[in-house]
């Protein structure tokens, strides 16, 4: 059985951190969504603490790092397509 994944990319973190609200409190097909945010400013710290899986990237800001659950490859190493490829496939 295929896995199935819905991939949405948003350049703004407060966009992203609205949707994520609205999506908790919204009847879906699972009983958790399972959520993945990538990011490595401070401006992305709240994201990263709603996501189910938040990814800072290395040189990101340590307010970044300290919230993620995981630290990533830098964004000069392709940081964001290393980590949708290895925790989204």
């Amino acid at each position: 059985m295929r896995k199935k994944i819905r991939v949405k990319i948003f350049d703004d973190p407060i966009t992203f951190c609205f949707i994520l609200r609205c999506w908790s409190l919204k009847d879906n097909a699972v009983s958790e969504p399972v959520t993945m945010a990538i990011g490595d400013g401070e401006n992305d710290v709240e994201m990263l603490e709603l996501a189910s899986l938040g990814i800072a990237l290395s040189n990101g800001s340590d307010k970044a790092k300290a919230e993620a659950n995981v630290i990533g490859v830098s964004n000069d190493e392709d940081g964001v397509a290393d980590a949708i490829y290895r925790y989204a496939f």
